[in-house]
């Protein structure tokens, strides 16, 4: 028969009082972050928890849920910087970060239903759909790199007009004439911030006259549909066909 773990066998192991432990568990105040955390990671490591329902919310109080793609969390390095400093601001707040794909949602929903997590980071795209289902548990929930204009959440996003606005003044300025923007229109707010900061920027070239020359313009030198899949799984052919049939169009 499997011997059953004590608070008292806790506080033993770690050297600390029989009420610090209680305290820790039943998430009360009176006990130092640095040794909450210790008392509940033994108490996860010696299994305290696992016929304890009622002492979930403690452990769940130290642990975020952290969504991303899991080609975004593969590929990409911008994403996995954003990923290591969520981990790190975590870490020095006293949290875990408990990383899931959207790709296996069920997973997701599995560790939210568990009481697991006491809330909810999303880094990149999400579908409506899924933002809903979080929304549901009424935890908190935060956005990175991407808005629902249907599902109100709190995000934390780039300036992507202003950024994409000022590079492409930037080649404006060293005299470059022939600047396209590569991005799906339809994949992310993102993308759309982004091209109209190029478009901004573009009704500064001298020989852009009017509205319908910028538009002329832009088709002309842009991939704006069918590119962003090939940028984010790396595919080099794809990119470099869709350079080459802008190259061979008649000069704009």
């Amino acid at each position: 028969m499997e011997q059953r773990v004590t608070m008292k066998e806790i506080a033993r192991q770690l050297h600390v009082s029989l009420n610090a432990v209680s305290l820790a568990l039943n998430d009360k105040s009176g006990v130092g972050k640095e040794t909450r955390n210790r008392i509940l990671n033994k108490a996860e490591e010696l299994g305290y928890f696992k016929s304890k329902s009622k002492y979930k919310k403690a452990l769940a109080n130290k642990n975020i849920c952290l969504m991303i793609p899991a080609q975004y969390f593969l590929e990409s390095d911008f994403y996995s910087k954003i990923v290591l400093g969520i981990e790190n601001e975590a870490q020095k707040n006293g949290y875990e970060v408990l990383v899931n794909f959207p790709d296996q949602f069920q997973n997701v929903l599995e560790c939210l239903d568990e009481g697991r997590a006491c809330g909810i980071i999303s880094v990149g795209r999400i579908r409506d759909f899924y933002l809903l289902k979080l929304r549901h548990y009424g935890i908190p929930l935060v956005l990175v790199d991407h808005m629902s204009l249907t599902v109100p959440s709190d995000c934390i996003l780039s300036n992507n007009r202003k950024g994409s606005y000022e590079a492409t003044r930037l080649l404006i300025e060293n005299g470059y004439r022939q600047i396209g923007f590569f991005g799906d229109l339809d994949y992310s707010m993102s993308i759309k911030e982004r091209y109209a900061g190029y478009a901004d920027a573009l009704h500064t070239l001298p020989f852009l006259a009017d509205y319908s020359d910028t538009v002329q313009y832009t088709f002309h030198y842009s991939a704006l549909k069918g590119i962003e899949k090939d940028v984010i799984h790396h595919n080099l052919d794809g990119i470099v066909g869709t350079v080459k049939k802008i190259q061979e169009m008649p000069q704009a």
